[in-house]
């Protein structure tokens, strides 16, 4: 089975440069980076929140159908 990651990035984000994001999605296999544009650090969880649980839903129904 194949093990999906989502990743998160503010481009905004004073604690974790957006470069981090970028690196990160390359060495995970299967990794899909999300940029959020002006978001913080803290801010896109709480900004993006719909954006985050409708991509966490997604995955685990695709995870569940396939059976």
């Amino acid at each position: 089975p194949v093990m999906r990651t989502d990743i998160w990035q503010g481009t905004a984000d004073p604690v974790t440069p957006t470069g981090m994001g970028h690196w990160y999605a390359h060495k995970i296999p299967h990794a899909t980076l999300h940029v959020a544009e002006g978001a913080g650090h803290f801010s896109l969880p709480i900004d993006h929140m719909d954006d985050i649980m409708s991509q966490m839903l997604d995955r685990t129904r695709m995870a569940t159908t396939r059976g």
